[in-house]
């Protein structure tokens, strides 16, 4: 039997877990790039925010991280790369590693992962 100290932390898990998911992509990649910039130039880190506020967040900032999948993103880098913007492409891909592997280290609400980007 649990004691209730280890249900409390399992509830607590849980809750984290769905409030991570709720948070979706947008606040997710926001994290990453503020654990990261300290790493990178003013330049590179505007660079890196500006790309993902106008590319990456429109259509999949709001949508919960768990149940974005490897469609979602490759039909976005797609419509980047047809205007000509392989550079920025490849930067929104990078970009959006951290946030979506972590969901393949905890359960989510969708059943749909996003393997190895």
């Amino acid at each position: 039997m649990l004691s209730d100290t280890k249900i409390k932390k399992t509830a607590k898990a849980e809750r984290d877990y769905k409030l991570s998911d709720e948070k979706g992509l947008l606040l997710l990649a926001r994290e990453w790039h503020d654990l990261n910039k300290g790493r990178w130039t003013e330049h590179h880190q505007s660079d890196v925010l500006r790309s993902l506020e106008r590319d990456a967040f429109p259509s999949l900032g709001k949508v919960p991280i768990g149940c974005i999948g490897v469609h979602h993103v490759l039909d976005l880098l797609r419509k980047i790369e047809k205007r000509g913007s392989i550079e920025t492409a490849k930067r929104i891909r990078y970009a959006l590693r951290a946030p979506l592997r972590r969901q393949l280290l905890t359960p989510r609400s969708c059943a749909t992962t996003t393997p190895r980007l």
